[in-house]
């Protein structure tokens, strides 16, 4: 079954340079448009920031746990303070406490100087509010916390 073709050389192996010239030009349009739209990653130095700040902002939520463990004092989920009966919010809520001094109630938009200068009468008297309460001056005050406010001395 030997077949003599008439046009042999149509069917002889060739090189199609058209194609493969059209294919690596496509590999190479695909790996410029790759490296053009991608980011240059994470910078390390960045990163390693990123990380110490992260490490910093647990370490402060891990004290401030702890002080407020230590201070006993939980806030209900609904931050209720006790209110006085005439429903004036801005007016302080006061307890007499037997002879050691009074409690009272923190409100909205209290301050240790705040609350000073209410019962001292100076606001800079507020050491004597932080020192029985075990507090800081940085230590934020929350709604519905009950601070003790010790006699002038």
């Amino acid at each position: 079954m030997d077949h003599d073709y008439e046009l042999e050389e149509d069917y002889a192996p060739r090189v199609l340079w058209g194609r493969i010239a059209f294919f690596v030009l496509a590999l190479l349009l695909a790996f410029l448009v790759g490296r053009c739209t991608t980011s240059d990653g994470a910078d390390p130095q960045e990163f390693a920031e990123r990380g110490q700040q992260i490490a910093e902002l647990t370490r402060q939520n891990e004290v401030l746990e702890a002080q407020l463990q230590a201070s006993g004092a939980s806030e209900p989920a609904d931050g209720g303070g006790k209110k006085k009966d005439d429903g004036a919010d801005d007016e302080p809520t006061e307890e007499s406490v037997s002879g050691d001094g009074e409690k009272y109630t923190v409100q909205s938009g209290d301050t240790l100087n705040g609350i000073a200068k209410e019962f001292y009468g100076d606001a800079a008297k507020y050491t004597l509010i932080t020192d029985a309460n075990n507090l800081s001056q940085d230590t934020p005050l929350r709604v519905g916390q009950e601070l003790i406010i010790p006699p002038d001395e």
